[in-house]
Formats: C-alpha cells, sequence, structure tokens
C-alpha cells in the first residue's frame, strides 16, 4: 500500500503543500469528451466530476514522485491503481481490499485521457496501455437460483398477516418474487411511483405491457382490490420502466397503501418513500431487506437445509428464470429488469429448461 493514504481519501482536498495537477490536458480531454460523436450518449456532469477527481489524485501521485504527466510511465500507473485504498466503510474490517471494480474505473478515466493524448499527438505512446497496468477482472459470483421445490415452499411462507410489518414484508418479497426488483431499486420507490389502473386492458392494448405474472384463476381475493402499475427508475432514463403488478402483487400493494397513505390526516407526499421502516418515516435500507429475504429463508425447511448464499438476489434470480421457463423473452425480461444487455439472462442460462428457446 502507498504512504500516501490522504490522496486516496473519498473527502480529500488537495493540499497546499502538493503541487496542484495540470489541467490542461483534462480540459481539453473533457471538451472533446462531451461532444464525441462516437459514444451513443454524452457524458453526465457525475461521470465527468468522477474523472476529474482521479486526474487531480493522479496529478498529485505524479507529483509526489516528481513528474508530470507526459514523462509517465507505465510503472506509475500501475504503483497508482495498486495505491487506491478501500473506501471508508470498509476501513474497519481486517486487511480492507479495494474492489477490482473500482480499481478498473481509476484505470479506465486515466486510460482515456491518455489515449486523447496520443491521439492529439501530444505524446507516442499510453502509459496505461498493456497486460501488466490493466487491473484483472472482478471474478463473476455465480447466480444462485433456487429449486422448484424449495421456491414453493418460500411462497408458502410469505407473512399473510395484516399487521405494519406484515403488510410491509409481503409487499417487500413480492417485489423481489415477482416483480424482479433489487433492493437498490425496492428502498428508492417512491410513493407516486404507483398508481392504480382503471382500464388495465385498455392500457396493455396501448402500450403493449403485459402482466408480470398470469395469475391462477383458482386464486381470489378475500375483497375487490384495484390493479397497479409501478413506475421503476433505471439507471438513465431509457432503462426506466413501467410494470403492470399481477392481482396478488396488487393485492399486497393494496394493503400496504392502507397503512402507508389511506386515512392518513396528511398523506405523504408523492416523493416520500414508499416503504418504509419500522415506524412510518424510518428509513428503509437494502439490509433490512436481506433481512427480510433471510428469515423467509430460515422459516422454511428447504431453507435448513439446502446451504447457498441468500438474499434478494437469490429471490430475484429465481424470479427471472420462472419468467424464462415459462416463454417470456429475453428483450421483455431486459425491459422488465432495467438491463441495458443480455448479460442478466445469459448467467442465469444454466439454470433454464434445456426445451426452452429463448
Amino acid at each position: 500500500m502507498l504512504n500516501t493514504p490522504d490522496l486516496f481519501a473519498a473527502d480529500s482536498t488537495p493540499s497546499a503543500a502538493i503541487p496542484q495537477p495540470d489541467m490542461a490536458l483534462f480540459l481539453l480531454w473533457e471538451a472533446a469528451r462531451k461532444s464525441d460523436p462516437s459514444r451513443p450518449k454524452p457524458i453526465g456532469k457525475q461521470g465527468l466530476d468522477q474523472a476529474r477527481l482521479v486526474w487531480n489524485k493522479w496529478g498529485e501521485f505524479l507529483a509526489l514522485r516528481g513528474r508530470k504527466w507526459p514523462a509517465a510511465a507505465p510503472q506509475d500507473v500501475a504503483a497508482f491503481i495498486e495505491g487506491i485504498q478501500a473506501r471508508a466503510r470498509q476501513s474497519e474490517k481486517v486487511n480492507p481490499q479495494t474492489s477490482p471494480v473500482t480499481k478498473r474505473r481509476y484505470w479506465r478515466i486515466i486510460r482515456d485521457i491518455y489515449a486523447f493524448a496520443v491521439m492529439s499527438s501530444m505524446l507516442e505512446e499510453n502509459p496505461a496501455e498493456g497486460e501488466n497496468v490493466k487491473p484483472r477482472e472482478s471474478e463473476r459470483a455465480n447466480s444462485f437460483v433456487l429449486p422448484f421445490h424449495a421456491w414453493r415452499s418460500l411462497v408458502d411462507q410469505v407473512p399473510g398477516g395484516f399487521t405494519f410489518k406484515d403488510r410491509r414484508n409481503r409487499l417487500a418479497l413480492m417485489f423481489m418474487m415477482r416483480c424482479g426488483l433489487t433492493a437498490s431499486e425496492i428502498v428508492n420507490l417512491s410513493v407516486g411511483d404507483v398508481s392504480a389502473v382503471p382500464a388495465l386492458e385498455h392500457l396493455r392494448a396501448t402500450f403493449g405491457l403485459p402482466l408480470l405474472h398470469p395469475e391462477n384463476p383458482n386464486w381470489q381475493a378475500a375483497e375487490p382490490f384495484p390493479e397497479y402499475a409501478l413506475h421503476v427508475t433505471g439507471r438513465s432514463k431509457a432503462l426506466s420502466r413501467t410494470l403492470l403488478l399481477d392481482s396478488r402483487t396488487s393485492k399486497a400493494l393494496h394493503d400496504w397503501m392502507q397503512v402507508r397513505v389511506i386515512g392518513k390526516e396528511s398523506p405523504p407526499a408523492a416523493d416520500e418513500k414508499l416503504l418504509v421502516g419500522a415506524t412510518v418515516g424510518e428509513k428503509l435500507t437494502a439490509r433490512l431487506l436481506y433481512n427480510i429475504s433471510a428469515a423467509l429463508f430460515a422459516g422454511s425447511e428447504e431453507g435448513r437445509e439446502i446451504k447457498i448464499r441468500f438474499g434478494p438476489n437469490t429471490l430475484r434470480n429465481t424470479c427471472i428464470v420462472i419468467w424464462l421457463n415459462t416463454g417470456v423473452t429475453a428483450t421483455e425480461i431486459m425491459r422488465r429488469c432495467g438491463a441495458k444487455d443480455a448479460g442478466i439472462v445469459t448467467r442465469l442460462l444454466k439454470h433454464v429448461q434445456p426445451e426452452v428457446r429463448l
């Protein structure tokens, strides 16, 4: 680890004792990157801010070595990338490790700026190129999926009560098990993302949005309730989507809305969170969603037998495999999941029944 931890702290600012980096190249790259016609979309403010932060840290790192950016060597880039410290939230762990994803993000920024310098005839070679500089790929973990008998057991374990926590936990599980939402997407849902659908068939005909699940005709709710649509905000506008909820998920959402919205003296604003913690207004966290998932699994007989890493992603993965096995196309699954490529499908192909043709 480099003996310069202040350069890699998330909230660090350049010290007056450290020479400020040369920003001329960065500003030229920034202007070109904003209008690069080969890119599918222009870089946003967040991306530029991150690139500026990395370039500042790179300049400070070189200054401590008595160099400027044109004199940087591949060894400098490699040392810089390896010297990136783990994030603050990892600092209390024993031997905290910086993730390969973070290292590759820093490296890509340095590589791209130097590539621009080479293309602009400012340099002969890019010091960030080469296998000895490029950080290793992150190891892709297996995508865990539940066997069918275990899944059926979990469905029977979903809370059926009507207390505040029962309704909230049931809806959270439905969002994972029947909508394929990630923990982050559930946490970020707002009250305004929910809309009742008075003319479901008209909406389906107009926008071509299928129900997430065809409902079993034998399932009947005790009392009538509206169908619901849910708007999920993706990482970009193109990846945001509207989901028409099946009857069982709509019922769970309706039950929750009765304690979250209906009958309140001052109903929550549209931008307030849809799901909240143990008390109204308390923030729902991804950790709580993990605990809800783990409690569901632990309460089933199969959960005590099957030794897998279990959490919201396992429920989401199994939901996607069920869609695939029932004939939902890869394109539709990408839309439902807000995915920009088919990787979400290909990682799960080994769990799909062999007779299914995608």
